[in-house]
C-alpha cells in the first residue's frame, strides 16, 4: 500500500491510499480519506475510485521518449550549474 499526498491534498487535509499488491483480493485500487497529519487522524472512504486523467506534459517519460529539447533544456540546466557551483566538480 502506499500513501500519496499531493500539495492540492495537504491543503484539503485529504489523502490517497494506493494498494498496490494484494495477496488476499483486489490491487490497483486507490481509495480517497480525509487525513489530519498533526494528530494522524485518518478517517477513509471504503469506495474506491478513479484517478483523475493526468496530462500527457505530467506524465513521467521513458529514456526512449527523452526528446531533442529535453535533452538541450538539461544541458543547459548542467552548464548552468557547474558554472555556478564549481566546488561540485
Amino acid at each position: 500500500m502506499s500513501l500519496s499526498r499531493l500539495p492540492q491534498d495537504k491543503i484539503n487535509n485529504t489523502a490517497r491510499f494506493f494498494i498496490m499488491k494484494n495477496r488476499y483480493g483486489m490491487d490497483g485500487m486507490t481509495y480517497h480519506a480525509d487525513m489530519d497529519a498533526s494528530t494522524g487522524h485518518i478517517e477513509m472512504d471504503e469506495t474506491p475510485r478513479e484517478l483523475p486523467d493526468v496530462s500527457e506534459s505530467a506524465k513521467p517519460k521513458f529514456a526512449n521518449e527523452v526528446t531533442a529539447q529535453d535533452k538541450k533544456q538539461l544541458a543547459q540546466f548542467s552548464e548552468n550549474f557547474f558554472q555556478n557551483n564549481p566546488e561540485s566538480l
